[in-house]
């Protein structure tokens, strides 16, 4: 009797709270008459429920869209299985040491916890219905709220004290630190005096050596100023020179190209076949000459035209789509370009040549 007490007072602390309501054995999602369907329910430890909280209605199968079945009510005090109305099931607990079932008039069950651990009720339907002769397992995981909370309290007082250590240790190494970076800042304030004054001295002593070193560069400066003012003198004088001399050369070099333009001569003018329709001109070649002009006269007319202008490698020309048996005159000259001015060199004697 003392220990029925006790576990009656346990359960009384015991939270249960649903958290899952797996099918794990049923061929499909909506088994039917005759078959048989386990269902696994999670019950947990938690702080004060209302009644009404934890009600998982039909939570036991799916059948054309709404679940049917059974549905298990869960309260602070109890757990009551109810089955759908038709159905006439009988329950039986698969492991009585942790809890026991008792069918009530109106074919619900009333669950009794014992004992922590995980139990077993199978659910057998008789009756008329959907779920007719069909068998329904539900598995309970039952714990101990008082122990889990004095595990809690424990754990908690074990994290404060360690917390407490942690925070002493950190304070003990935060001044630690704070004298060695106290420490570390009066050496970096000595070396950083210490570097200024090296470095003033320093300054002071690159000061006085670029004085030094720009005085020097001015007398180089200003000797090398003189030295290439005389050199640019007397570059100036040679150029000066070397322009006079270089324009004298021209002006020599065009008087001479000039004369020797003046005094182009003559050259010879021959027709060295005949042909039909055309006569071919060969002339001989003229000193300083830079090319040649040919003049015709064709037949009827008073005066020569200039036929063509060749520069002074051709020495012949073919002359065609003359009139048979025609009269032509030519003579030809050979002209000299000097600076842009044209000087011609005089006729040749002219000829006459009848095509054939």
């Amino acid at each position: 009797m003392k220990k029925v007490s006790r576990l009656f007072s346990f359960i009384l602390t015991v939270i249960l709270v649903i958290t899952a309501c797996i099918p794990v054995l049923a061929e499909d999602d909506n088994p039917q008459a005759g078959t048989e369907s386990r269902y696994t329910t999670i019950y947990l430890t938690s702080g004060s429920i209302a009644d009404d909280t934890w009600r998982y209605t039909n939570c036991g199968i799916v059948t054309d869209g709404n679940r049917g079945g059974f549905t298990v009510d869960i309260t602070e005090q109890n757990i009551v299985i109810t089955v759908d109305a038709g159905l006439d099931p009988e329950y039986t607990s698969e492991n009585p040491d942790l809890l026991t079932v008792e069918k009530n008039a109106d074919k619900t069950c009333s669950v009794t916890v014992h004992d922590v651990g995980t139990a077993a009720l199978k659910i057998e339907v008789g009756g008329d219905g959907t779920y007719k002769d069909a068998v329904f397992w539900c598995d309970f995981t039952i714990r101990d709220a008082a122990a889990e909370k004095a595990a809690r309290e424990k754990a908690a007082q074990e994290a404060a004290a360690k917390a407490a250590a942690e925070k002493a240790a950190a304070e003990k190494l935060a001044a630690e630190k704070a004298a060695a970076e106290k420490l570390a800042a009066e050496k970096a304030a000595k070396a950083a005096a210490e570097k200024a004054a090296a470095k003033k001295a320093a300054a002071e002593k690159a000061a006085q050596e670029k004085a030094a070193k720009e005085a020097a560069a001015k007398l180089a400066s200003e000797k090398a100023a003189k030295e290439k003012a005389a050199k640019e003198a007397a570059a100036k004088l040679a150029a000066e020179k070397a322009a006079k001399e270089k324009a004298a050369k021209a002006a020599a070099a065009k008087k001479a190209a000039i004369k020797r333009a003046k005094s182009l001569k003559a050259p010879k003018l021959k027709c060295k076949k005949r042909m039909k329709r055309a006569n071919k001109l060969q002339w001989t070649k003229v000193t300083n000459a830079g090319g040649y002009e040919l003049f015709i006269k064709y037949p009827g007319s008073k005066k020569y035209v200039k036929a063509l202008r060749k520069n002074k490698t051709v020495k012949s020309v073919t002359h065609r789509g003359l009139r048979r048996k025609k009269k032509y005159y030519y003579k030809i000259r050979a002209f000299a370009v000097v600076d842009g001015k044209t000087y011609y060199g005089p006729f040749s004697k002219a000829i006459k040549v009848k095509v054939k």
